[in-house]
């Protein structure tokens, strides 16, 4: 193999490596940012909805936490502690059942669960240069 070709190569894997290592440091955060938006943002409305005592659209509120989050849990699962997540998914499943049965003290209080879990795994739980070494 002539020398330009080889170092052609080794150009483009390189090339490869750093665009892989962007998408590591930057995907996983983005989405976990994401989430943890849409999750605070529906979790404050279910929040209001319950205390307006307006199940039927805490209900739909209490659906869209869950679908929100289902929506990225397996890419997550790729770069964080599955305790973590599955942490947060019982206590969205919690929030779920609570609000079927309509159960507003327990629901609030699981509400402020959720916001917690995913605020620590948003701000602990990230893919940082540190973390390699």
């Amino acid at each position: 193999m002539k020398r330009w070709a080889s170092s052609k190569i080794n150009l483009y894997a390189c090339i490869v490596v750093v665009a892989f290592l962007v998408l590591l440091f930057t995907l996983p955060r983005k989405t976990l940012q994401s989430m943890r938006s849409d999750i605070l943002s529906k979790a404050d409305a279910l929040s209001a909805a319950v205390l307006a005592d307006d199940w039927p659209s805490a209900r739909s509120a209490s659906e869209a936490i869950k679908a929100r989050f289902l929506q990225d849990k397996q890419r997550l699962k790729l770069f964080l502690d599955h305790e973590d997540l599955d942490s947060l998914e019982a206590a969205i499943r919690s929030v779920e059942a609570l609000t079927a049965v309509e159960d507003e003290p327990q629901l609030l209080l699981e509400l402020e669960s959720i916001k917690n879990v995913a605020t620590y795994i948003t701000e602990i739980e990230t893919f940082t240069f540190f973390n390699l070494f």
